[in-house]
């Protein structure tokens, strides 16, 4: 992606997007929760995830952000096995 004609007078964040490269280091610590019976291939449970992203101000970098992310994934079997 390329920009061009950018108003030199513009905020600092969008005169970084005409650099060649930009840089951004990030925190993101999270919250997990998972009650899979098998991580590689799981076939019940489920798994919750939490997560906080923070970039800028005490560290270096082009970008100031903050992001949240939630994520829930559920496994269950197709079909019972039957026993008999």
């Amino acid at each position: 992606m390329s920009f061009t004609k950018i108003d030199p007078s513009s905020p600092a964040e969008i005169l970084a997007l005409e650099a060649p490269t930009n840089q951004i280091f990030t925190l993101t610590p999270a919250v997990i929760y998972d009650t899979r019976d098998s991580i590689m291939l799981p076939s019940e449970g489920y798994r919750l995830s939490l997560a906080y992203e923070y970039a800028g101000q005490v560290l270096p970098g082009d970008f100031d952000f903050w992001k949240t992310t939630s994520m829930r994934t559920s496994t269950s079997p197709c079909w019972k096995r039957r026993t008999g």
